[in-house]
């Protein structure tokens, strides 16, 4: 479980690997080192995403697991982010004594995604440790476990496509003939990896941000087919922009990955400086914007 990927924008080869925390349970945990070439120097391996007793929490509340482990992770650039699927793997029992064929600890292993900033420092997208790749029920080919996924997906078009390999068995599978995997595809609509959800009606507003020099519109990926989404641009403060008001706003009532925001009777292209973008969703989901 180790992977390497090649960061254009810093021109720097980013590798993550599985190693033991040495702490009492000897849990895995994933390390971190980079290199300007494939044959080094490579810097000191250090750790930089670790279970917490949150997880641990989830994987009892989930699994009835003892604890939780990360098993692996694929991160690349996107844009300006770092995004990541590890595999979070729940021990629901340890190492049978004297067992033939007997793995270290079983159970399964659920595919999360997870971003950073610098790559170095990570995040959950969600506190409940949502599965990006949900295990399939029943007899599915992927019920056991979601590992092996690929060091970064495929972006075509306006589709994002994640290699993986899907396991009937979990991690602790003894009888060599149930050992069986497969290779799967998992596909997103461009930028929807995640979401906030209005189930019915609510707001939210992002951190001042600088509209870039020479910025024409402001185009956002989200789906109101049930319902509606409205924006308006406020100063730093928290004041609503004259003629960029939620009143003013063409509202978007369908599903769309390039929404370009309009008002009645403003241009974008008056703004300049630090805003507050503020979003009131009704019955939709907000994946994501951006200045064009």
């Amino acid at each position: 479980a180790f992977n390497v990927t090649w960061d254009a924008r810093d021109r720097v080869y980013r590798a993550y690997s599985i190693e033991r925390s040495g702490d009492r349970e000897d849990r895995r945990i994933i390390c971190y080192t980079e290199s300007p070439a494939l044959e080094g120097p490579w810097k000191e391996s250090c750790p930089v995403l670790e279970p917490t007793s949150w997880d641990d929490a989830v994987a009892w509340r989930r699994y009835g697991a003892l604890r939780a482990e990360y098993y692996d992770l694929s991160a690349f650039r996107y844009h300006n982010l770092h995004l990541g699927l590890v595999g979070a793997l729940y021990v629901r029992a340890e190492k049978i004594p004297n067992e033939k064929n007997q793995m270290p600890c079983d159970g399964p292993i659920d595919a999360q995604l997870v971003y950073s900033r610098d790559g170095l420092s990570w995040s959950h997208a969600d506190r409940e440790r949502t599965p990006a790749i949900p295990r399939g029920e029943g007899d599915a080919f992927d019920r056991g476990m979601i590992i092996g996924t690929a060091r970064e997906p495929i972006i075509e078009g306006d589709a994002i496509h994640w290699y993986y390999t899907g396991c009937e068995h979990g991690h602790g599978e003894t009888d060599l003939e149930k050992r069986v995997k497969y290779l799967a595809r998992a596909t997103w609509k461009r930028d929807r990896f995640v979401a906030l959800h209005a189930a019915d009606s609510g707001m939210v507003a992002t951190r001042p941000v600088s509209v870039p020099p020479g910025a024409r519109g402001l185009t956002v990926n989200a789906d109101a087919a049930g319902g509606q989404v409205l924006v308006e641009l406020c100063s730093p403060g928290g004041v609503v922009l004259e003629g960029f008001s939620r009143r003013q706003c063409v509202a978007l009532r369908g599903d769309g990955l390039d929404w370009r925001v309009a008002w009645d009777g403003a241009d974008l292209a008056t703004v300049s400086g630090a805003v507050s973008i503020r979003f009131l969703l009704t019955r939709s989901r907000l994946y994501s914007y951006r200045w064009s």
